[in-house]
């Protein structure tokens, strides 16, 4: 049970510039994930487009019962982003068959947060 408690990001974002997101985290079950997850970032913009930043540096396997974890990141933003955009986290399984279906993704406890289609979560939305 990974809940997302803060999120901080760059208030006005524009296209091409780097773009900060401070998440914060809290493992509120019993143990940690025991197998290996990838962590990503990414954003889908109006037309569906996605770009996904991974975060290789970052293993869920060690966000154990109780703690709270941040994930401090600045990341470039595509230049021909536009319109009403959203940024996610994906834990999916690192495993290249199983990445991209949502079924073996990591969900957070927050509600409405969970994209049943994809298996992101959604952290924000914002414009450009």
């Amino acid at each position: 049970r990974i809940a997302l408690t803060k999120v901080h990001y760059t208030s006005q974002p524009t296209a091409g510039t780097d773009f900060r997101v401070v998440l914060q985290l809290k493992n509120m079950g019993f143990a940690a994930p025991s197998n290996p997850r990838a962590v990503e970032f990414v954003i889908v913009d109006s037309n569906g487009d996605k770009t996904v930043y991974e975060l290789n540096d970052i293993d869920p396997r060690y966000w154990f019962a109780g703690d709270r974890v941040t994930i401090d990141r600045t990341i470039k933003l595509p230049e021909d982003l536009s319109g009403n955009c959203a940024l996610y986290l994906n834990l999916p399984d690192p495993e290249e068959t199983l990445h991209d279906n949502p079924l073996f993704s990591i969900r957070t406890a927050n509600t409405d947060t969970w994209e049943k289609k994809t298996g992101y979560n959604k952290i924000l939305e914002f414009t450009i």
